[in-house]
């Protein structure tokens, strides 16, 4: 096996060219100040298509919203029910109609994209119309059924028309899209974005401007110093692409980055005896679970031949010590799992009733559907089909591995086979959407607080599965709940329709629910920036700054060239 370099070419070239570099601006109120600085935030993974409308990973989304903006954006609090909480961006002002159906905004008319073009309504009716183009195939389309049209009324004015009131209908039509340059992307086949230069160099008229990428080294982002908000204390932010944990993790400890936000539990010490380090430790918008795929891998058509039956499925989230292995892999950075959400979501609900870790009784209720080891090789059958399955990891993940190879030692005890297959992120990804898989350690991440998203990852649409849900579950209760619960105005109702939602879904044990992490940040000392959030942490990343006497070398560089106007 070729052996991975721990420190890429690239960022090394990168950080000694700024180290090189001497910072003869003067910053933008004439005195010392906060302005200037670089960032490097180390990610295990390589991001995805760079263009907001296939955005769905975290790596994609970290370079996608600070390079794009929204309308509004969605404050600390997480709250998607109605306008509280939101902050103008692209949108300095807006008013509701008298019947609650249309909001109207106001543009900045100083917001500019980064080639200098000025940003109109018309970007904005644009935007709206790709995402809602089924030949778009935006990874936000299903969220935005209940818009119904988008006018502009003059050239800094937009109005989002709702075909009904709903709670979320400001989020819908204010802070759930990336605003799109209209002028780089009309011409291009609808069917063919995903393959627009913009997906690998994204221009948008965000707080910082991308300036290159390095495949599977690194992306670099500069502050853009017209943003019409005012530019950013940090001159740029450096995406160093580290390939494994272990890796990333060495990136912080050496000094060639400055934050990583999934460190182990091992490494906390590290970091505590490191003094240019400071740990942080908030609530994850995340959580993992072992997914099941209740369809055959070959033939969507026909049932998984284990995990297609809701009584086994159940019986194998008893034999799943999920504390245990909470415990085992996380020590204390993690609680066990409730659900398909984390308990940063406004309507998530920790009373509900859990499939309990009852290893005798999980054997029983094998034993009655007829999976029991006849020939004596450890391993149960039933109608000659083995109870065996693989289990997909990514190598992306150092606690998947980990959870991986305590699952299987798990199950093997009570005659459960698992084939662990640990994979590179991508492939684990194309396995997922191709449905050629038997189960996979998966997880999702709260990029805000709707819990709209449930109806693609767990939702379907005429009796078919929605667009994430990889394993195919499919229940009318599950999505009239959802739906029921997302028109609910009512706290205490929308509230109780979710519950039964999650119910239902506990019940059916389309996946075993296994742990919520917290997520643990490495973060170098000399930077100063807002408490961070429970999701998308890097929202508030045009708010960081470096005091001028903590600046280390690669603080000293000033901006490129591509950044100044």
């Amino acid at each position: 096996m070729r052996s991975r370099s721990l420190r890429p070419a690239g960022l090394l070239l990168l950080l000694a060219a700024l180290a090189a570099c001497t910072d003869d601006r003067q910053p933008a109120d004439g005195g010392a100040g906060d302005i200037g600085g670089t960032l490097v935030l180390v990610v295990p993974a390589r991001p995805g298509n760079l263009l907001p409308l296939y955005a769905d990973r975290a790596q994609s989304k970290q370079i996608t919203d600070l390079v794009y903006e929204r309308l509004a954006e969605i404050g600390p609090g997480l709250n998607t029910v109605g306008e509280e909480g939101f902050e103008p961006r692209l949108a300095r002002s807006w008013e509701w109609s008298d019947d609650s159906l249309a909001i109207t905004f106001h543009l900045d008319p100083a917001a500019r994209w980064h080639d200098g073009t000025p940003v109109r309504a018309a970007d904005v009716r644009f935007t709206f119309e790709l995402n809602m183009d089924s030949t778009a195939q935006s990874v936000d389309r299903e969220y935005l059924a209940a818009i119904d049209s988008v006018t502009t009324p003059d050239s800094l004015t937009v109005t989002v028309w709702a075909a009904r009131r709903t709670p979320e209908q400001f989020y819908d039509a204010a802070g759930r899209l990336s605003i799109l340059p209209r002028h780089l992307l009309a011409d291009t086949p609808r069917g063919q974005l995903t393959e627009h230069a913009l997906a690998s160099s994204p221009m948008g008229s965000g707080p910082f401007r991308f300036v290159r990428a390095v495949p599977n080294q690194l992306v670099e982002l500069a502050a853009d110093t017209a943003y019409h908000l005012g530019r950013p204390p940090l001159d740029r932010v450096v995406i160093s692409i580290a390939g494994t944990p272990v890796a990333a993790t060495t990136q912080l400890l050496a000094g060639d980055a400055d934050v990583y936000e999934a460190l182990r539990p091992e490494n906390m010490a590290q970091v505590a005896k490191t003094s240019d380090l400071v740990a942080r430790i908030v609530p994850a918008a995340q959580y993992s679970f072992l997914l099941f795929n209740l369809r055959a891998p070959d033939d969507p058509q026909r049932p998984h031949p284990v995990f297609g039956d809701r009584a086994t499925r159940r019986a194998l989230s008893m034999l799943v010590d999920r504390e245990g292995l909470t415990r085992a892999v996380f020590d204390s950075l993690a609680v066990v799992g409730v659900g398909p959400f984390p308990r940063v979501l406004p309507v998530a609900d920790t009373t509900l009733r859990q499939i309990p870790f009852d290893v005798a009784r999980g054997e029983a209720l094998l034993d009655s559907l007829g999976w029991r080891d006849a020939d004596g090789d450890g391993v149960r059958e039933r109608s000659g089909q083995p109870l065996a399955f693989t289990l997909t990891v990514p190598s992306s993940s150092s606690f998947r591995m980990r959870m991986g190879e305590l699952l299987q030692r798990q199950l093997a005890a009570s005659g459960v086979k698992v084939d662990v297959d640990v994979v590179e992120f991508n492939v684990m990804g194309s396995r997922l959407m191709s449905g050629h898989f038997d189960s996979a350690l998966h997880q999702w991440a709260l990029g805000d607080g709707s819990p709209a998203g449930l109806q693609a990852t767990w939702g379907s649409v005429d009796g078919q599965p929605a667009t994430q849900n990889y394993g195919g579950y499919v229940s009318e209760t599950f999505d009239a709940q959802v739906d029921s619960g997302l028109a609910a105005f009512d706290k205490a109702e929308r509230q109780a329709h979710f519950s039964r939602a999650f119910q239902t879904i506990l019940d059916d044990a389309p996946a075993v629910w296994i742990y919520e992490p917290r997520q643990p940040f490495g973060i170098h000392a000399r930077f100063q920036h807002p408490p961070l959030r429970p999701a998308s942490w890097w929202i508030d990343l045009p708010r960081w700054s470096v005091p001028a006497d903590k600046r280390i070398e690669r603080d000293r560089a000033g901006l490129p060239a591509i950044a100044r106007r």
